[in-house]
């Protein structure tokens, strides 16, 4: 019997937008090579991209902070459009130092949260700065106020 095995992905275009790709079992990349188009389909594997079964590319690691998951984490944007990503409805209490107005937060598949909901209904400020809470996990950005953050900062999905 096989089965069908299918990953949940996501992806970061070049414009800083995060998509959220459910069921994906290949990604197709065309270019032009010599006076021709090209394609090339990978396969999405838990281990990375494959592409006619061999091992092809590895997926992308996190940045700044880890893959605790629910765990607390304390992570420092380090300045210059940074995206801290949590995902999943359970993701501790966590801290970011640095958070600046290029900086972005995005939230994807919490039940708590509204997709495309007003990032203020989940944002309030607190003695160490502004305090965003989904459920029962929160994320603290330190030494910020309301009038220093604006809607572009935080993506909900």
């Amino acid at each position: 019997m096989k089965r069908n095995l299918s990953y949940l992905t996501y992806s970061k275009g070049a414009d800083g937008g995060v998509s959220v790709l459910y069921g994906v079992e290949a990604i197709k990349e065309t270019y032009w090579n010599w006076f021709e188009y090209k394609d090339l389909t990978y396969s999405v594997t838990s281990n990375g991209l494959a592409l006619d079964g061999k091992h092809a590319l590895d997926y992308a690691d996190a940045v700044h902070g880890d893959q605790s998951g629910s765990g607390n984490d304390i992570m420092y944007a380090n300045g210059g459009n940074d995206t801290v990503m949590f995902a999943g409805d359970s993701v501790g209490d966590n801290v970011i130092y640095r958070f600046d107005q290029d900086d972005k937060l995005v939230i994807l598949g919490n039940k708590e949260i509204n997709a495309n909901g007003n990032y203020l209904d989940y944002l309030s400020e607190c003695d160490d700065g502004l305090l965003f809470t989904c459920g029962d996990s929160s994320i603290s950005l330190v030494g910020l106020t309301l009038d220093q953050v604006h809607e572009s900062q935080f993506v909900l999905a």
